[in-house]
């Protein structure tokens, strides 16, 4: 060994025992928890470099500081233990390389000057003889370039002094120097990953840890159809669905319409279930009635709107219990129609007829000619009510010419009729003596002489007339029964 060797290898035994016993990490004069010196290496004297619990998973409380004594030139192998100025701390021990695998991070620039005038990068003296292993090297051999990580902290929390780190399993320093893992993850091949504790699961959708019991996505959903609403949240079907357990090999959701055994059935009665996911269905010949919530014959009604069209009927109702439920009845028959034999098969069956009802607005038959007969027929079936006609007979004046009125249908006598000149209540004098009312026949002649042999009276011509037709009786009991008129010239 030539002498500038020698005199570098001294120089730096003297340097590393003046750090040594001035308890100094890296030159800042702080061994990371202000402990004593015990045979000239400061220690901890808040813990025994065992580790705390307050400190995560790989790192040692020294004093208010959490580190990794693996890797922290600060605080090596033991709390408070520094580093010499060209060592590094790595696998718990100060050296001047990085082990295998690992990366030197915060290395000084290339030709900076140590405290000796040597190059801190090298470990080489002022003289240029190297006094150590090359403290900038990756423990492969091959220098980094320390200027891309120059702004990286330690492991230890110093941001300048030289460190070693595994960029593939530390989490401070995850797949480059400086890049430290969040909450919850892990380093793993130089990537950070979740890494939950126990009773949570990993969500990469979240990229966050969430309770077991929780869901992370749909995918993880065990019953056909359900969903996640949110990371951490409870798998649930969509709304208006719900869980069916004999669909699929955990279940199914269904519409909350329909059955999955025929106990869901119960709001219909007499319908079961035959096809899980499926409406509740009646047997052969019935059919599902959720108005009433029980199955019923397939011509039988559910609602009122199953009912009709029948003659005349303007509303329906359909029965509810008790003998009458499925049947179909009237409501309501339509204006000037009605129900009087009570049954639904002929609905309304007795409509008013659609002559006029009063003097003011007569149903016209014209003028009548010679010889000429006009047939008339209605039904009245409302109490008071009346039909008005008006006719006009011509003026001749013949023996064998005369105007007649009479009922050609008339059930029991139960019509009559007035004739009238005008709508004042001015009745026509009749030839037989007295005025045209409440009549059944009217027979006029123009001419003396009588083929009948009666005594009657000559009277003017007869012209135009107004004829009402109405009850004789002032009951209000309703018949549907028709009345017939025939007149004749």
């Amino acid at each position: 060994m030539n002498h500038r060797s020698l005199f570098g290898l001294l120089l730096a035994l003297v340097l590393g025992v003046v750090v040594a016993g001035g308890g100094c990490a890296n030159g800042n004069g702080d061994t990371g928890g202000g402990g004593e010196e015990e045979g000239g290496v400061a220690t901890d004297a808040t813990t025994d470099g065992t580790g705390d619990v307050g400190c995560g998973s790989g790192k040692t409380q020294c004093g208010a500081t959490c580190t990794s004594i693996t890797n922290d030139p600060k605080n090596c192998g033991k709390c408070g233990v520094a580093c010499g100025m060209y060592e590094v701390c790595t696998a718990g021990s100060c050296s001047y390389s990085c082990s295998t695998g690992e990366t030197l991070c915060n290395a000084p620039p290339e030709g900076g000057a140590g405290e000796d005038g040597g190059d801190a990068a090298t470990g080489k003296d002022a003289a240029g003889e190297s006094g150590a292993k090359d403290a900038a090297t990756d423990g492969s051999g091959g220098a980094k370039d320390a200027s891309a990580e120059a702004a990286a902290g330690d492991a230890g929390g110093d941001g300048g002094a030289p460190y070693c780190a595994n960029t593939n399993t530390d989490n401070d320093n995850c797949g480059a120097c400086g890049m430290a893992c969040g909450p919850n993850h892990q380093c793993n091949g130089g990537i950070c990953g979740l890494s939950c504790p126990s009773g949570q699961q990993p969500c990469i959708a979240g990229n966050t840890c969430i309770p077991d019991a929780t869901c992370c996505s749909s995918a993880q959903c065990p019953i056909t159809g359900q969903i996640c609403p949110q990371p951490g949240g409870t798998c649930q079907c969509p709304s208006g669905e719900t869980v069916c357990s004999k669909i699929g090999s955990n279940g199914g959701c269904i519409s909350s319409n329909d059955c999955c055994t025929s106990a869901d059935c119960a709001s219909v009665a007499g319908s079961t279930c035959p096809t899980p996911g499926q409406a509740c269905v009646c047997a052969n010949g019935q059919k599902a009635c959720l108005a009433q919530k029980t199955c019923l014959p397939a011509t039988d009604c559910c609602v009122p709107s199953d009912c009709g069209p029948e003659p005349g009927v303007g509303t329906y109702t359909c029965g509810t219990s008790g003998a009458t439920q499925g049947q179909c009845g009237i409501g309501m028959c339509t204006a000037g129609c009605y129900d009087l034999d009570k049954m639904y098969s002929d609905g309304c069956e007795c409509c008013d007829d659609t002559l006029g009802k009063s003097c003011t607005s007569p149903t016209g038959e014209g003028t009548l000619s010679l010889g000429q007969v006009v047939n008339v027929q209605g039904q009245l079936p409302a109490a008071n009510e009346s039909d008005w006609i008006q006719v006009t007979f011509s003026s001749e004046s013949t023996n064998t010419f005369h105007g007649k009125i009479s009922f050609t249908a008339n059930p029991n006598n139960e019509f009559v009729f007035d004739i009238s000149t005008d709508c004042n209540g001015t009745l026509k004098a009749c030839g037989e003596g007295g005025t045209c009312q409440a009549m059944t026949t009217w027979e006029e002649y123009y001419a003396q002489g009588d083929p009948t042999g009666t005594t009657w009276a000559p009277i003017p011509a007869v012209g135009t007339v107004n004829i009402r037709v109405y009850r004789a009786s002032t009951s209000t009991t309703l018949t549907c029964d028709q009345w017939a008129l025939s007149i004749t010239e």
